[in-house]
């Protein structure tokens, strides 16, 4: 016999005797993570999260859109080219893309109805994007557009957002 053939006869008794071993012994098997009667367990798991991820994948790509429509919409407020009361109907339909988003919004802007909390939540979008521009400019937007809200709130008709188009 060669020493090829010892090397291997030696190598397949020890290979029997680790199975041996680990059959008798399953907890063994399963503390080196060599217990195949996981596997279909394993695999569903692993089914399982695949699509969670995917799912997660998918929710976080219409968190990035909303994101950036709403930044969008914040700097076409701060170029003048947008009305609060507009931004505030497109911040609307962004938000309602997302139902729970509504809901966020009324634990984090005060007001006293859905309208203004849109509208508060414009004026603090629009003061995100204008910080990294010229700051005097986004303060005076935003003190504008504050006053603005501030007059929608005395006027008898409120605060009226304008229905998608």
């Amino acid at each position: 016999m060669t020493s090829l053939s010892r090397y291997a006869a030696c190598g397949l008794v020890a290979v029997g005797l680790l199975i041996g071993a680990l059959s008798f012994r399953p907890e063994w098997a399963a503390a080196l993570g060599l217990d195949v009667t996981e596997l279909p367990r394993l695999q569903e798991q692993i089914a399982r999260d695949t699509q969670r991820r995917a799912e997660l994948e998918e929710e976080n790509q219409g968190v990035l859109r909303r994101v950036d429509q709403k930044q969008a919409d914040s700097r076409e407020v701060l170029a003048g080219r947008l009305t609060l009361v507009e931004a505030a109907a497109r911040f609307r339909t962004v938000n309602t893309a997302y139902p729970e988003s509504m809901s966020y919004l009324r634990n984090l802007c005060s007001g006293g109805s859905d309208e203004e909390r849109l509208c508060r939540q414009v004026i603090g979008w629009v003061e995100g994007e204008g910080s990294g521009g010229d700051r005097a400019e986004t303060h005076r937007v935003v003190a504008r557009l504050e006053a603005e809200l501030q007059e929608l709130l005395r006027s008898e008709a409120g605060i009226c957002l304008p229905e998608p188009r």
